[in-house]
C-alpha cells in the first residue's frame, strides 16, 4: 500500500475521475483513465529524475500504491475493439444507477435557473440550500435519531479533500492515526500527502483466519478488537491522536454493529482521542442493518463523520463530500481550509434540488439497494460454482475473495494478480494494497461495469474453477 505510484491513487475509493460529463458512466472511461495515469506516472518519474519536483512533491508519489502501474500496457475490454480484453473491477464506482442518475441530473438542469449571485463567491463551507438537502439525505441513510443540523456540515470537493482538511485541523505534521487493518487503500495519501499525518495500523495475523465453506466461521472475527488497538496504541513513542474507522468497511464490506462501535468510541474517548468514521457507503446497504456514528457526532465533540455522494449515487465525478462535526474548534479551521476545495455553485444547486426531491430519493435508494443486492448475490453464485471462498457482507459495492488456493508454489500475490489479468481478464484490487497481511485476498467491485460487462465478469469468475 505504500509503494510509489500514482496509479493506486485512482483505484479504490473516492477520487476516480477529474470531472463529470453528461451523459457519464461509460465503461470505457475507467480504462482510459487507467492508461492516462500510467502515462502520467512515467512522465512524473522523468520529471523527478530532473530534480524539478520538490521533495514534498516527490513524497506525494511515494505515498501512492502501484498495482495499476504494474498493469500498464494491458488491453482493456472493449465490445468491438477488444472483446477479450481485461475487465476493470478494481475501481469502486456504481454503474448500476447510471440511467437513474443521468435522467435526474438532466431533469434538474433543464428546470434550473442560474441566478446572478451564483457567479460570485459562496460560503466556503457550502451554500445553505445544499447543506440543508445534504443534511436531510444523510439523516435518512444514516438513520440518525434526529435531523442533522446543516450548521454542523462542511461541504467540500469529495471525501479526500474533506478528510485532508479534517486531519489538518486535528493533527500536527508527524502525528499518527490509528486504524484497523485492512483498510481503504489511499488513506496513506489522503492523510499523509499534505497534512503530514502517519498511519499506525493494527497487526493482526490474518493468515490464521480461515473460511469454512463459503462464509466466515465467525463474522465478528473481522471486527476491530480492543486488544489489537491497545497493542498498536502502545507501540511507538508517540500516542495516536485519532482512531479512524470505515463503516461499512472498505474493503471487507461488513457493517459493525452498535455494540462494537460503542466499545470503540468508549475506548478512544478513554485515551483522549478523536474518532473519525468514514461512512461513504452508508446508502449502499444490501444486507442487515447499518449503524452510523452520525448521531454520536452530532453531540460528541470528539466524534466526526465524513461522507460523499460518490458511491451511493454513483456520482464520483460531481466531487461532493461532507464533514459532520459538532466541534466548533474543529469546524472553524476546516471551513477556512475548505476555501481551497469548494464545490462549484452550479454543482451545489444541482445537489440541493436533487436531494431535496424526497420522493425521488426514496425511490432511488430502494432501486439502488435492489440492483446492488442482485449483483452481490449473482457474484456469490458464480464464486460458489468456481469454488471461490469469500467474506459475506452487508454493505459496499464489492466482495472480498480468498484466492489463496489459486497461488502456485513460490508465487506471490503480485504474481497471482498478473495471472488473473492475463489468463482470466480480471483486474481486481490486491489485498496487499489495502494492508491485508496475508497474501491471496482480492477485492472485486461488482458495480464497476455495465450490465453486459457484468455478465462477462461472472463468466470469467466461473472460469477460475
Amino acid at each position: 500500500m505504500r509503494i510509489p505510484s500514482i496509479m493506486r491513487h485512482l483505484v479504490s475509493h473516492h477520487h476516480l475521475r477529474p470531472a463529470i460529463a453528461l451523459p457519464p458512466f461509460a465503461t470505457g472511461s475507467c480504462n482510459s483513465v487507467c492508461n492516462s495515469f500510467v502515462s502520467s506516472s512515467s512522465a512524473l518519474g522523468a520529471t523527478a529524475s530532473m530534480s524539478s519536483a520538490s521533495s514534498r512533491g516527490s513524497n506525494a508519489l511515494a505515498l501512492l500504491p502501484n498495482y495499476l502501474v504494474d498493469a500498464g500496457g494491458i488491453e482493456f475490454y472493449d465490445e468491438r475493439a477488444a472483446p477479450e480484453g481485461c475487465l476493470q473491477v478494481s475501481i469502486a464506482e456504481n454503474h448500476c444507477v447510471a440511467p437513474m442518475m443521468v435522467e435526474k441530473v438532466n431533469d434538474v438542469q433543464r428546470n434550473s435557473v442560474f441566478t446572478p449571485d451564483m457567479i460570485y463567491y459562496q460560503n466556503t463551507y457550502g451554500m445553505a440550500g445544499c447543506r440543508e438537502s445534504m443534511a436531510g439525505f444523510m439523516s435518512t441513510i444514516m438513520g440518525t435519531p434526529s435531523q442533522i443540523d446543516p450548521e454542523q456540515l462542511v461541504i467540500g470537493a469529495g471525501c479526500n479533500a474533506v478528510l485532508e482538511n479534517l486531519f489538518v485541523a486535528l493533527c500536527e505534521p508527524g502525528d499518527e492515526v490509528l486504524l484497523p487493518s485492512p483498510y481503504y487503500a489511499t488513506f496513506s495519501f489522503d492523510l499523509g500527502c499534505r497534512a503530514g499525518v502517519k498511519l499506525r495500523e493494527t497487526e493482526r495475523e490474518w493468515s490464521e483466519v480461515e473460511l469454512e465453506g463459503n462464509a466466515l466461521t465467525r463474522a465478528e472475527t473481522y471486527y476491530p478488537q480492543i486488544e489489537d488497538l491497545e497493542l498498536a496504541y502502545q507501540r511507538g513513542e508517540k500516542k495516536p491522536k485519532v482512531l479512524l474507522l470505515t463503516n461499512p468497511h472498505n474493503p471487507l464490506g461488513i457493517c459493525m454493529p452498535k455494540s462494537v462501535l460503542d466499545g470503540l468510541v468508549e475506548w478512544a474517548m478513554g485515551k483522549g482521542m478523536h474518532v473519525v468514521s468514514d461512512e461513504i457507503y452508508a446508502g449502499s446497504i444490501h444486507g442487515q442493518g447499518f449503524y452510523s456514528l452520525a448521531g454520536e457526532a452530532s453531540k460528541n465533540q470528539n466524534v466526526h463523520v465524513v461522507y460523499a455522494l460518490s458511491k451511493d449515487l454513483g456520482a464520483s465525478g460531481l466531487r461532493v463530500g461532507a464533514l459532520l462535526s459538532s466541534n466548533e474548534e474543529v469546524l472553524a479551521p476546516v471551513r477556512k481550509l475548505n476555501d481551497l476545495c469548494q464545490v462549484s455553485s452550479t454543482t451545489q444547486q444541482l445537489v440541493e434540488k436533487m436531494l431535496g426531491d424526497k420522493e425521488w430519493v426514496a425511490g432511488f435508494l430502494k432501486e439502488n439497494m435492489r440492483l446492488v443486492r442482485g449483483r452481490y448475490e449473482r457474484v456469490l453464485e458464480a464464486c460458489n460454482e468456481a469454488g471461490i471462498k469469500y467474506l459475506e457482507c452487508d454493505g459496499g459495492l464489492y466482495v472480498w475473495l480468498d484466492l489463496r488456493p489459486w497461488m502456485r508454489e513460490g508465487e506471490t500475490e503480485k504474481d497471482l494478480g498478473s495471472r488473473l489479468i492475463k489468463e482470466h481478464g480480471l483486474l481486481m484490487t490486491p489485498g496487499e494494497s489495502m494492508d491485508m497481511r496475508c497474501d491471496g485476498f482480492f477485492r472485486l467491485v461488482f458495480t464497476a461495469v455495465g450490465d453486459a460487462e457484468f455478465e462477462l465478469v461472472l463468466e470469467r469468475l466461473r472460469g477460475l474453477a
